[in-house]
Formats: C-alpha cells, structure tokens, sequence
C-alpha cells in the first residue's frame, strides 16, 4: 500500500509563492494582482497539453505548458495562468532529448536543468519534435 503525505493545509497561492523561492525566482518578477504569472501573453511562443512526470511519486499528470522566451511554465488547468505548477527557467536548461527508452512511452522527451530533469509526454511524434525543438532553440541563447 501506498502512504501519501498529509494534505497540506497551506493556501494555493502561498504554495505558489513557495515554489518560486525554491525555484530561485522571484516573486516580483512573476506579477501581482490580477496580472498573470508569465507577465503579457504577447510572449508565449508555444503552448499546449502535455504529460509531465510528477517529482515524488512519479505519476504522469495532464498539464498546460506554456513557452516564453526566458521560461516553460506549466499549469494544472488550460488558459488559466495564475498559478504554474512548474516553472523552468530556460537559462537553466542544458539539453532537451527524447526519453522513449527511458519512460518506455511513445512521445516522450527529457528537458535536462541544473537542479532535476523533467520528463515529459506530447501526443504524437510531430508535437514532440516541435516542443523540442522550441525549447531547445530558446535554451540555447
């Protein structure tokens, strides 16, 4: 049997505001009020559903990812940029490859940073190819 960890009775906003700082980011410089945690929307590059392995239990959960020119965001519900789940900022990124062998999903690719790898799961071949290609372009400046 499996044991989870207590339900955490902390707000959604203040565990937000926990994984940026354990993310190193700050949290001015993810907005305040009514704006939203990637800033304008004029800077997303890309966005879509995807499936990203979860950091503890190594589930495999639908998220929204967002691409920006300095971050890959992804959050639990589509359009609804409040509160990532993820935030990856691309300077930290050193390669982006696909994880087919290693997850033994089709589709699947790794993005390597400084601190974790993060594996993820697009819906077909020509989706994995475009988000690591993206990625990989603005990892790399």
């Amino acid at each position: 049997m499996i044991r989870r960890p207590p339900r955490s009775t902390q707000s959604r906003s203040s565990a937000a505001s926990d994984v940026y700082k354990r993310q190193g980011i700050n949290a001015e410089y993810m907005g305040k009020g009514n704006m939203n945690a990637i800033g304008s929307f004029d800077d997303i590059l890309k966005e879509g559903a995807l499936q990203k392995q979860s950091k503890f239990w190594k589930e495999w959960r639908r998220r929204w990812f967002v691409l920006t020119p300095s971050c890959l965001y992804s959050f639990k519900d589509e359009k609804n940029y409040k509160e990532p789940t993820e935030i990856i900022p691309l300077k930290d990124c050193t390669t982006v490859k696909s994880a087919d062998d290693e997850t033994r999903k089709e589709h699947s690719f790794r993005i390597d940073c400084k601190d974790r790898s993060f594996f993820v799961v697009a819906s077909s071949q020509a989706e994995k190819e475009s988000w690591i290609g993206a990625i990989g372009i603005h990892s790399s400046k």
